[in-house]
């Protein structure tokens, strides 16, 4: 059996950001899962709300000072929509890292703005920070949880752009803390691509990456604003009764901003939820209300659907990409639609060309009006991000899908141009993946 090295490093990313969140949830008192959390914003510890001491004023895990004002009993996490952004999307960090802020840096990490937010233009502050060149900001925002390898436009992570902006002193520093070596930007570069200078090459080469994986930062939106797929009716009244969550009756995922699709653990493979899976939408079972009512804090440690694990599977991955911001899984590659002209049962489902155009448009693809051919495509030498070497459309930038039950006599195999079945789109979206 081939070991999918990739499936298991996103799965490992999953379980290390997982278990730490649970560390931090267990109140440092009774040693349980938080009841009714509270949060000491000085410190940033959570407890049970009956075990903040009521006379002393002091952490009891770090002992930190703190008044009655400290303790947020209604916003444990913040929602980094909160923070104002300017005309390019940049928020207070990028712009205190482009100018080499420190001591701004510090405070505002300490005000938990969102240190990985992504300005328009796909940059994150760590981005901004190696831009300029400063050591003491890049570590300070990596021992925060920012995320080394964030792609941003072109894919480009931070390493690539400190080996073109030709700074050994920061490739040293990413490379210790993790810095992926081969990873790969939208025109097929890795970073020992971006130079040609021996020293920097040596560097690459020759230093040792920590293997020791740091937790990430990553943001939740306070409010839940569900769509309920038949669902229990018991479920959904109790959903209704929660202070920060919002039942919508109409689906469009994006106009009406759905967080969360709430469905069955019974439920089987079907558009709305392969929508959401895709656009990154939180699909949690309707048993989840009930964690939230008894306090808990836990999230997706159990399979959402019984009866498909591999959509369980792809479920946790879509949710993962989004938080760890990194592209849709249909970014940078074109599809015409040759079939199917007619309805076609996939898995249960009725499949049409309406069908997957959305799909697509919403795995970040781009839908093509005229069919592709080898005299006609752009010179687009295009990396699609989650297409890893294994997966046959390694470096495809143009994909032709046709009706399972007619294919054609002749089919594309080449690296740019490549025929694929509706079943392929349909186990790609399901798998969370470029097979």
């Amino acid at each position: 059996m081939d070991l999918d090295i990739d499936k298991l490093d996103l799965d490992a990313k999953y379980q290390l950001l997982l278990s730490k969140c649970e560390d931090e949830l267990i109140c440092f008192v009774c040693e349980e899962w938080c009841k009714s959390p509270v949060r000491i914003n000085k410190c940033g510890h959570y407890f049970c709300s009956d075990c903040i001491p009521k006379q002393e004023r002091c952490c009891p895990k770090c002992q930190e000072v703190f008044l009655q004002d400290d303790i947020d009993k209604d916003n444990c996490f913040t929602d980094p929509k909160s923070f104002k952004r300017n005309a390019k999307g940049e928020s207070k960090l990028h712009l205190a890292c482009k100018r080499k802020r420190f001591e701004e840096v510090k405070e505002l990490i300490e005000e938990k703005v969102d240190i990985n937010s992504r300005d328009y233009a796909c940059w994150t502050p760590l981005h901004e920070a190696v831009q300029v060149g400063s050591l003491e900001i890049i570590e300070e925002l990596l021992t925060n949880g920012a995320l080394i390898n964030s792609p941003g436009e072109f894919y480009v992570t931070p390493l690539h752009k400190a080996v073109i902006m030709e700074n050994a002193k920061v490739i040293e520093l990413l490379l210790q803390y993790g810095a992926e070596k081969e990873s790969i930007d939208f025109h097929g570069r890795t970073p020992v691509d971006c130079t040609k200078r021996k020293d920097l090459l040596d560097i690459i080469a020759n230093m040792e990456t920590k293997k020791q994986l740091r937790k990430p930062q990553v943001f939740l939106k306070n409010r839940i604003i569900a769509y309920c797929h038949s669902i229990d009716e018991e479920y959904r009244d109790k959903f209704l009764a929660l202070k920060n969550c919002k039942i919508i009756s109409d689906f469009d995922v994006k106009k009406s901003e759905i967080t969360h699709l709430i469905v069955k653990k019974s439920h089987k493979v079907s558009f709305k939820i392969l929508l959401c899976l895709i656009s990154g939408v939180i699909i949690v079972q309707q048993d989840w209300v009930e964690d939230i009512l008894n306090g808990s804090t836990k999230f997706l440690t159990h399979p959402v659907l019984e009866t498909f694990p591999e959509l369980s599977d792809g479920i946790r991955m879509g949710i993962i990409n989004e938080l760890l911001n990194k592209p849709k899984l249909f970014d940078g590659i074109n599809f015409y639609l040759e079939g199917p002209d007619s309805v076609v049962d996939i898995y249960n489902l009725h499949i049409t060309k309406d069908f997957l155009r959305v799909l697509i448009s919403a795995g970040g693809g781009i839908n093509l009006k005229r069919a592709p051919a080898p005299r006609t495509i752009q010179e687009i030498k295009c990396f699609p991000y989650h297409a890893t070497q294994a997966s046959t459309v390694f470096g495809c930038n143009y994909i032709i899908i046709f009706n399972d039950n007619h294919p054609p006599t002749l089919q594309y195999k080449m690296r740019e141009l490549q025929h694929k079945s509706c079943k392929w789109l349909i186990d790609c979206v399901i798998n969370f993946k470029l097979s």
